[in-house]
Order: structure tokens, then C-alpha cells, then sequence
């Protein structure tokens, strides 16, 4: 018999890493381990919407929402993160996922899976809005509840 494989995303919005657990009596292993620097707000600048002349008047104004360069790094970070679990997901690598982030990232990741035709959600069994990326793996083991232990 097959022992399911569980992998355990851990993320913030600069690091992730990915932790497997092979059947209920294995330890933990990290096996991929991902950090995307956003830099400053001022460094990536922000998008400022183009600006509209009425034909009629010569009124200006502003045509359109600004966005900050560093919320959309941190949806990049997080399409990055889901392609990396597509991937595994089409080859097979594991059969259940745990997902633990603090609740802005676990959003922007969960976006992701729903919004891109990716076929991991069934797969997510477990999530914790927790910011526990730092933790190491006795302390990530401890913080949730892994079948065997």
C-alpha cells in the first residue's frame, strides 16, 4: 500500500517554503524553499493613473485606480507559488496540501487556485492563518495537527 504524501505550504510575503511528510510515521522534510524580494514601496514606484481631457471642458482628472508596485509583487509572489504546486500536483508529488499563512497571502494564494484553472484545491485539506515561516520543522509539526503524531 501507497503511503500518502502530504506537503505543507508555509508562507509570508517574501518567503515560502514547502515541507513533505510521507505517511503517518515519517518526520518532516523541507523541499523547496522560495524568497521573492519585494524592495521598498518607492523603489518599484506605483502606478499613477493616466490623465483625461474632457473634449468639452478643460477639466483634467485622473483616468483610472493606482496601484502599488509592492501589492502586486506580492500577487506575483503568490502566482509563483501556485505554479510551483500546479507542477507538483500534474507530477504527482503529493496527494493532500496544508497551506499556513497569514490571512492577506493565504487570499492572494487561494485567488490563484481558484482563478487560474488549477486543479490543486480539491488537494487542500487543511488551512491556518498563521504567520509560521520561520518556524522549524519540530515547531511547524507541533502548530498543526499531522496525521500519526
Amino acid at each position: 500500500m501507497q503511503q500518502k504524501i502530504v506537503w505543507i505550504l508555509v508562507a509570508d510575503t517574501e518567503n515560502a517554503r514547502i515541507v513533505e511528510k510521507i505517511g503517518t510515521r515519517g518526520g518532516l522534510l523541507e523541499i523547496h524553499n522560495l524568497t521573492h524580494s519585494h524592495g521598498a514601496t518607492h523603489e518599484h514606484g506605483s502606478v499613477q493613473p493616466g490623465r483625461g481631457l474632457e473634449s468639452s471642458r478643460t477639466t483634467r482628472h485622473a483616468s483610472g485606480p493606482q496601484t502599488d508596485g509592492h501589492e502586486q509583487q506580492k500577487d506575483y509572489f503568490a502566482k509563483e507559488i501556485v505554479t510551483l504546486l500546479n507542477e507538483a500536483h500534474l507530477n504527482k508529488k503529493f496527494d493532500e496540501l496544508y497551506m499556513l499563512a497569514p490571512l492577506k497571502m493565504l487570499g492572494l494564494i487561494r485567488h490563484h487556485i481558484i482563478n487560474t484553472n488549477h486543479h490543486i484545491g480539491p488537494k487542500v485539506s487543511k488551512e491556518f492563518t498563521k504567520d509560521v515561516v520561520s518556524f522549524n520543522l519540530d515547531e511547524l509539526e507541533k502548530c498543526i495537527d499531522i496525521p500519526g503524531k
